[in-house]
């Protein structure tokens, strides 16, 4: 039988208490990010930053398609090069690598 202390059952001994743990930070990922393959969100990265370095200008006035971290095609016009690519190269049309090189973004 429990021991009673001034007419009341004694408690029972707590257990110690669990560190709270803390949830790492995530970053704040638009929606469109969050649904692209690495490989897509690479080829991305890699043609922004290297049209940053005015790398593309021989492209002036042509959209430019990136996969595998390499030009693969060019064309004037978005959607015949964007067929293309999906063509020739299997990606996914919705993150296709395709940017716009224009005399400004040359300088």
């Amino acid at each position: 039988m429990a021991k009673h202390v001034n007419g009341k059952p004694a408690a029972t001994p707590r257990k110690a208490a669990k560190p709270n743990k803390v949830a790492a930070k995530r970053r704040r990922v638009h929606p469109i990010v969050r649904l692209m393959g690495e490989a897509a969100r690479a080829d991305w990265e890699w043609i922004n930053k290297e049209a940053a370095k005015g790398r593309f200008h021989e492209y002036d006035r042509e959209f430019i398609a990136a996969v595998g971290k390499k030009i693969v095609d060019h064309d004037p016009d978005f959607g015949v090069l964007l067929d293309r690519v999906v063509k020739n190269h299997g990606v996914d049309p919705r993150f296709a690598a395709i940017i716009h090189m224009s005399t400004l973004d040359c300088w």
